[in-house]
C-alpha cells in the first residue's frame, strides 16, 4: 500500500515536471551555431532543447529537401516559443557564416547571396505565435542543388539578388519613362483647341478618374449647343468608357460650359 502510494508520488510528480518543460518560458536556450554546417540541423536541436511546441515525448520538427532546397519546418501551430528569441538564434547562425539579415529578417545574405530563408508564419506581430499560424519553416541550399540551381530556387521565394535588383531598376526605368510619354500626350491633348460646329458630337477623355478604378480610360461624349466667346456650351450625354458606364450624369449637370481646349472630334 505505501509501495502504491511512493509510485502515484512519483509518476504525478514525474508528469509534472515533463508537462513544466513542455510549456517553458518561451525562451529558447543558447546553442552555439559553430560546427553546425546547415541551419535545419541548428534549428533542430534548437526546437527539441525548448519544446517549442509543447508535446512531450515527440518531435518538434521535420527536414525534408525538394524543389527549393533543404526544408525545416516545425510540426503543429501552436508554437510556443517566442518569435524574438528564436530571430536572436537565427541571426546569430547566420553571423557565424559571416552573414547579416536581409529583407525584414526572412533572408540570411553572404557576399551578396543567399543563405537561407526564414518564414515565420502568419502571426510574427505578436510575441508568440498564436493557434492560427502557419507553421515556421527554413529553406536553404540542399547536397543535390547546384549552386545555380539554389540562386533561382532563392528569387522563386523572394530573394532580391543582383539581377533581380537590375529587372526590378530596369522596370522602374521603363515604367517612368511611359508615365513622362503619357504626361506629355496629356499635355498636348489638354491644350489643343477643337474648332466645332453647333451640333457637333465631341469627346473628352476625362483625366481627373483614378486609372486604377476602370478597366480602361473613361472620356464624355456632348454635342456642341452655343458658342460664346471662348466659351462653348456643351450637353453632356455620356460618360464611361469601353464596356463600362459611370451613371453620374443628371438634368443638374447635364448642362455645361467649358473651353473648348482638350476636346476633340469623337472617333
Amino acid at each position: 500500500m505505501r509501495f502504491d502510494k511512493v509510485m502515484k508520488v512519483f509518476l504525478v510528480g514525474s508528469i509534472l515536471t515533463l508537462y513544466g518543460c513542455a510549456n517553458g518560458n518561451g525562451n529558447v536556450d543558447y546553442i552555439s551555431p559553430l560546427g553546425y554546417s546547415h541551419l535545419a540541423d541548428y534549428l533542430s536541436d534548437t526546437f527539441e532543447r525548448a519544446n517549442c511546441i509543447g508535446v512531450i515525448f515527440s518531435n518538434q520538427g521535420k527536414k525534408s529537401i525538394n524543389a527549393d532546397g533543404l526544408k525545416y519546418e516545425l510540426n503543429g501551430r501552436n508554437i510556443k516559443c517566442y518569435v524574438t528569441s528564436i530571430e536572436e538564434s537565427i541571426s546569430r547562425y547566420c553571423a557565424s557564416k559571416g552573414g547579416q539579415m536581409i529583407q525584414g529578417n526572412s533572408w540570411c545574405q553572404v557576399n551578396k547571396e543567399p543563405l537561407f530563408n526564414i518564414n515565420y508564419g502568419s502571426d510574427t506581430s505578436r510575441r508568440v505565435w498564436g493557434v492560427s499560424s502557419e507553421p515556421f519553416s527554413s529553406v536553404e541550399q540542399s547536397n543535390l542543388q547546384t549552386r545555380q540551381q539554389w540562386l533561382d530556387s532563392a528569387e522563386r521565394l523572394g530573394f532580391i539578388s543582383e539581377r533581380v535588383q537590375q529587372r526590378i531598376d530596369l522596370n522602374k526605368e521603363i515604367s517612368l519613362e511611359k508615365d513622362k510619354a503619357e504626361n506629355e500626350r496629356k499635355k498636348i491633348e489638354m491644350n489643343a483647341e477643337v474648332n466645332t460646329q453647333i451640333g457637333d458630337l465631341i469627346c473628352k477623355e476625362d483625366y481627373d478618374a483614378d486609372p486604377y478604378r476602370y478597366p480602361s480610360k473613361p472620356y464624355y461624349k456632348a454635342y456642341v449647343e452655343k458658342k460664346v466667346g471662348d466659351k462653348t456650351q456643351l450637353r453632356l450625354v455620356w460618360h464611361g468608357g469601353d464596356g463600362f458606364v459611370i451613371n453620374d450624369i443628371n438634368e443638374n449637370n447635364k448642362i455645361v460650359w467649358v473651353s473648348p481646349k482638350g476636346w476633340k472630334h469623337c472617333e
